[in-house]
């Protein structure tokens, strides 16, 4: 009877033990974990919504991706790689954050990139799942030309070229996309399309059509000492032949060139008489329904000559609260990291309250953002020549900023926030009583 018992419990606890390794509730540092085994039935919480983990679609140097699905479809789950610091200047975390922003610099342009569907800073991306069967990139585009065309036909490859021009085409507001390499730039054959797949922060935009373009010989130069090897090279002492585009590489880069530069023309043409006539009706504004309307983005691509033209209006709406203002500019003005320095040099000098300045801080991110040595006294000035009776949490608040500098953060220790010295004059005479 006792044995019987005992045979049963342990049918029992391996039932259990089964059943729990069948579905586990995961969390987004259980998958960052290196050891991960992921069970059949493994679910993630993103949100309000449960989603059942499918497989781990790869990783980068900062990112793991995960296939996740509910029952409105399949969907990839970006994460940090790990957590701590990537390097000296930022965090596995920082790079969420950098996709989601430098995402929407890219949709503004209409850029053919993946969707967004959810979004926690420093935590998790849930993006569009591509139809990535048979793909191949631009580094497989260039340098493996016969190993595509073995694997799925000529006229896959022949799409593909075609395709590349048009998609280049759309790149032409841009004269850097942050991070960009070959491996970024991917084909789809289901799709027919080439689709932007990853990037950082900040993109930079062209003001003539001279300016440099994305694609440039530096890519291919970054990417050939791989390929050498991959095709079985041999160094001379760890020197390797310099890199030479043979005609097809260079026939399609002039055709992609000439493409960009018809089309920066047609931008540069387009968006002169648009910005004339919006930038006239910046001094009419009086409502912040007018206000949203002109800064909403344009339904056409634009260039940095676009964005200064209008960042350098805002100053000039007079009859909208600058705090407003701020809380109303959208990101697509300040998604560079030189066009918001661009906005606080100009609007500080409007600037008279805390209030307003912490606005300004909060609009973005400033993490990799440098204020030269007259904007920080700027900032500084604004600080130390506050009211008193300004609510302390906005100086909290500024303690938090990295373009204030550090003896305004210790005027605000020493000056707002020290009990001592944050005494109203009641308060003072009170306490000889």
């Amino acid at each position: 009877m006792h044995s019987i018992k005992t045979a049963l419990y342990i049918i029992f606890l391996h039932i259990v033990l089964c059943t729990n390794s069948w579905s586990k509730q995961l969390s987004i540092e259980g998958l960052q974990q290196q050891n991960l085994v992921l069970g059949p039935q493994d679910k993630i919480t993103l949100g309000q919504r449960d989603y059942r983990i499918i497989k781990s679609l790869g990783k980068g140097n900062t990112t793991r991706v995960f296939l996740v699905e509910n029952e409105q479809g399949e969907f990839a789950l970006r994460i940090p790689l790990s957590s701590g610091n990537f390097n000296t200047f930022s965090r596995y975390e920082d790079y969420i954050d950098a996709f989601y922003l430098g995402h929407q610099a890219l949709e503004t342009q209409r850029i053919r990139v993946p969707k967004i569907y959810e979004f926690e800073s420093q935590n998790y991306l849930l993006v569009e799942k591509l139809e990535l069967e048979d793909s191949f990139d631009l580094k497989e585009f260039f340098f493996y030309k016969d190993k595509i065309q073995d694997k799925l036909g000529s006229q896959h490859y022949i799409k593909a070229r075609e395709k590349l021009v048009d998609f280049m085409k759309t790149l032409a507001p841009f004269k850097d996309v942050k991070d960009f390499h070959l491996k970024q730039l991917v084909y789809s054959p289901k799709q027919e399309s080439w689709l932007l797949v990853d990037w950082t922060l900040s993109h930079e935009l062209f003001k003539d059509t001279t300016d440099q373009k994305v694609l440039r010989k530096t890519h291919f130069e970054n990417t050939w000492q791989s390929v050498f090897y991959e095709k079985g090279g041999r160094d001379d002492n760890g020197v390797i032949p310099e890199f030479k585009a043979d005609e097809h590489t260079e026939n399609i880069i002039k055709e992609i060139e000439e493409a960009i530069d018809r089309q920066r023309e047609m931008i540069l043409e387009n968006e002169k008489a648009q910005l004339e006539l919006r930038v006239s009706q910046a001094k009419n504004i009086r409502s912040v329904a007018e206000l949203k309307e002109y800064l909403k983005a344009p339904d056409f691509q634009f260039s940095q000559n676009y964005i200064d033209g209008i960042l350098q209006s805002l100053v000039e709406i007079e009859q909208i609260d600058l705090n407003q203002i701020l809380e109303h500019t959208p990101f697509y003005l300040i998604s560079d990291n030189k066009d918001y320095i661009k906005l606080a040099e100009s609007i500080t000098q409007k600037i008279q309250r805390p209030q307003e300045l912490v606005t300004l801080l909060n609009m973005r991110s400033t993490k990799g953002i440098r204020a030269d040595w007259a904007l920080t006294m700027k900032i500084q000035k604004i600080i130390t020549q506050s009211e008193r009776e300004t609510p302390i949490s906005f100086y909290r608040e500024l303690l938090q900023s990295d373009l204030v500098s550090d003896y305004a953060k210790a005027w605000i220790k020493r000056e707002r926030l020290d009990p001592a010295t944050n005494l109203t004059c009641k308060d003072a005479i009170l306490l000889f009583k």
